[in-house]
């Protein structure tokens, strides 16, 4: 029969690791510890709002188009977009679900939202379908060309607005673990330009575009989330990883 520390030793053990490459909500975190999968959290990119002088005024100029159809693909790019913003102007939005949208309707115009997708491809096909003429899409300064990409080519008119800066943070983790979660394509050219995987470790991806990334970098078994949220990235590594061991 196991004593009391042997006890403890044997859960230690069996414990799963599995790093964050951004910090996690308290209630996903209670998720892992429910399963005792431990969680070390480590960003590889930072977020900076840029407001400047001229991306003001482009906005407020965006603003006095009440019908104006705007997109979102980040909850990021809502934020800079809400701190310029003396009012609501009544746009037409398009937006990725998961966080996006919940930053949308944090900040009151859930009411605006004319269409919502998990990925930012699905999302251009939904603004072409609603025979969109002119589009405003508020991102980073490391976008992806798959929503502007797709609109150029329908004929939309498209005027891009920088609104953040995402900024490559790369470092050395040598802590071994048998997962990692990835939450933008950003994160994943970050980490991978300094690190190597073992081969046993699965990588988890918020999406289509992440995953995307993901294949470019390593060989490594790849597990997309379903939903763009931290809440479904966890309960897919609660299904894959508690599984598996």
């Amino acid at each position: 029969m196991l004593t009391a520390s042997e006890k403890i030793a044997s859960l230690y053990m069996a414990r799963l690791k599995i790093l964050s490459t951004k910090k996690l909500d308290a209630p996903v975190l209670a998720m892992a510890a429910e399963k005792k999968i431990e969680v070390i959290e480590q960003a590889f990119i930072s977020i900076r709002t840029v407001l400047t002088e001229e991306t003001i005024r482009q906005i407020e100029r965006a603003a006095g188009e009440k019908e104006l159809a705007v997109a979102f693909t980040s909850s990021n790019a809502v934020e800079g977009v809400d701190a310029a913003l003396k009012q609501f102007p009544g746009w037409r939005i398009f937006c990725l679900s998961g966080k996006t949208r919940q930053a949308i309707e944090q900040c009151g115009w859930q009411k605006n939202i004319v269409a919502t997708a998990e990925d930012a491809a699905t999302l251009a096909d939904k603004i072409i379908s609603h025979g969109v003429g002119k589009l405003v899409f508020f991102c980073g300064n490391r976008r992806k060309d798959t929503l502007p990409g797709k609109i150029a080519k329908a004929g939309i008119a498209l005027e891009e607005m920088v609104v953040y800066e995402n900024i490559a943070s790369p470092q050395l983790f040598l802590e071994e673990v048998k997962g990692i979660l990835f939450f933008s394509a950003s994160a994943v050219e970050s980490f991978f330009s300094v690190n190597r995987l073992a081969t046993d470790v699965t990588c988890f991806a918020i999406g289509a575009t992440t995953a995307e990334a993901l294949k470019k970098a390593t060989t490594n078994r790849i597990e997309t989330s379903r939903e763009p949220v931290q809440e479904a990235m966890m309960k897919l590594v609660i299904q894959t990883m508690v599984a598996d061991h």
